[in-house]
């Protein structure tokens, strides 16, 4: 959905599966920022908004549905 430094053109709600949310620290190391359920929007926000490249990745842990725009 969203992936570190591309600017993010998505944002939806979770009917089905689960999410996580990866940054990068400072040492280079992956840090799961959060996991996103059914009943919660996902997708990096800020970066949709200002077209900043995004600080996050956001990815399907298993198979999932959502209503995006």
């Amino acid at each position: 959905m969203t992936r570190i430094g591309e600017v993010a053109t998505e944002y939806g709600w979770v009917v089905t599966g689960i999410l996580r949310r990866v940054t990068i620290s400072a040492e280079g190391r992956e840090v799961v920022k959060g996991f996103v359920e059914p009943g919660r929007f996902a997708g990096d926000y800020r970066s949709l908004l200002t077209g900043a490249k995004s600080r996050q990745t956001v990815e399907a842990l298993k198979r999932s549905h959502l209503l995006a725009s």
